[in-house]
């Protein structure tokens, strides 16, 4: 670590651990305070598939209320054409735009498909980190990160709002790069009979800890969950414990395979420190670290598919509830 500097912290970092990473001073004082008001935002997720920019709207938000498809090849913003921009331009960008107070966005519905621009309106609003929508008597449940002491209340109230005698459930964990452990644990327990043991944590002393499923009531199982290759860490952890004990059913890609928790250390400049603190293991003794999950139904390009092509492939395999 006394080694490290700037111009080799990142390499230097993973070279020590592999899911280390530095994250640079936060906005002054005076800025943190304007930013504690909630921003304003469009409610897209833009993602890089296949060299090509890809975008998908978050369920109920302003790209969506102006008639914005669920997926789409994201062609140019504000006219300027995004072919051969970044994730990091086109985010950028759009950003940008937001401060005109519109943004223009032109999508296609894929490769060669034709295109059309949709004029969005950006509201002061905090992207959800949990949705829901029913498509063709499934209820599809979209997880997009797992927060503390707030994604698995939101999780259990959906079901008791939403699910219905004879509806099936999926729950997308595509492009999830995890979260909170302690919550995505939680959330499993809710699915696994009480008392069995879901995860094992281990440090590099070699101390182990056990979690076991809690009371209450369970949920319904076993469920869909798509996973594809940037399903990470506690989104694997959520999805592994499932699928050990029959509760889901992994359908799309193998996910990236980072089943570690991380500690954020706080720098004299401002800035901050993720370093690996826990291994975690499932009940089998196993560990997802440098694997991934492979699914138990494999569907390549499982990222770019939509709900109502999902729920045509799986129908079958995933069973009612009761």
């Amino acid at each position: 670590m006394a080694a490290l500097n700037t111009e080799n912290l990142q390499d230097g970092l993973r070279s020590i651990d592999p899911y280390a990473r530095y994250l640079p001073p936060a906005p002054s004082q005076v800025q943190k305070e304007v930013y504690q008001i909630r921003p304003m935002a469009i409610g897209v997720e833009i993602f890089e598939y296949e060299s090509m920019l890809w975008i998908r709207p978050d369920h109920g938000g302003p790209s969506e209320k102006a008639g914005m498809p669920e997926l789409g090849l994201l062609l140019a913003i504000n006219k300027k054409e995004t072919v051969n921009a970044s994730l990091t331009e086109a985010s950028t960008q759009i950003d940008r735009a937001i401060q005109k107070n519109w943004v223009a966005l032109t999508v296609s519905n894929g490769p060669g498909g034709k295109a059309k621009t949709y004029v969005v309106r950006p509201e002061r609003r905090k992207s959800p980190t949990i949705t829901w929508q029913e498509k063709v008597g499934f209820l599809v449940i979209r997880v997009r990160d797992f927060v503390a002491h707030d994604t698995a209340t939101t999780l259990l109230s959906i079901y008791e709002t939403a699910v219905r005698p004879g509806s099936k459930t999926i729950i997308d964990l595509r492009s999830c790069s995890g979260g909170d452990l302690y919550e995505s644990i939680a959330m499993a327990g809710m699915f696994i009979p009480e008392g069995l043991p879901l995860i094992q944590s281990y440090d590099r002393s070699g101390r182990t800890k056990t979690y076991k499923s809690s009371t209450g009531k369970k949920l319904p199982a076993p469920v869909g969950l798509l996973v594809d290759r940037r399903t990470a860490s506690s989104a694997e952890i959520f999805a592994g414990i499932l699928r050990y004990y029959g509760s889901g059913i992994l359908i799309g890609e193998q996910t990236v395979g980072k089943c570690v928790s991380q500690t954020v250390v706080p720098l004299s400049d401002g800035g901050s420190l993720w370093l690996t603190n826990l291994g975690l293991r499932f009940p089998d003794n196993n560990s997802c670290t440098g694997k991934g999950l492979q699914p138990d139904m494999e569907y390549r390009d499982i990222a770019i598919y939509r709900l109502t092509e999902i729920v045509q492939a799986f129908r079958n395999p995933i069973q009612n509830h009761d």
